[in-house]
């Protein structure tokens, strides 16, 4: 798909609206936890309450992030690389490691960050 994109690039990806409506209520999940933490504040909860609730809206944007992930390989990823673009390979590599811990990664593939596996996996696609 060369339509996709990233908002740092010039690529654009065309979203559905049902993943558009699915990743947007979970942003307002967020959003509406972030709001809570900051009346927490303005009312002086306590330190581990409110920390509890900033392990909440880590985890929802950690499934935000998922989802998005998820997305991006099912649809992009793929895309590219049947199209025998395999730099996208590289570019997923990078971007798993700036944002996920290879442990979710794991749960999430089933696969190690730098899995051998993983990569051919990637690479067969094209095939």
């Amino acid at each position: 798909m060369e339509d996709n994109k990233c908002a740092c690039s010039n690529r654009h990806k065309i979203r559905t609206k049902e993943e558009q409506k699915r990743l947007n209520n979970r942003l307002k999940k967020v959003e509406g936890q972030i709001r809570g933490i900051e009346k927490m504040i303005e009312e002086d909860a306590y330190c581990p309450d409110i920390l509890i609730q900033v392990s909440a809206v880590t985890n929802a944007l950690n499934s935000f992030a998922t989802q998005l992930l998820s997305c991006h390989i099912k649809s992009c990823v793929v895309d590219d690389i049947k199209n025998g673009k395999e730099e996208t390979i590289d570019e997923l590599c990078e971007l798993i490691k700036k944002f996920s811990e290879v442990e979710q990664i794991e749960h999430f593939t089933g696969f190690g960050l730098y899995d051998k596996d993983f990569i051919n996996v990637l690479r067969n696609l094209k095939d």
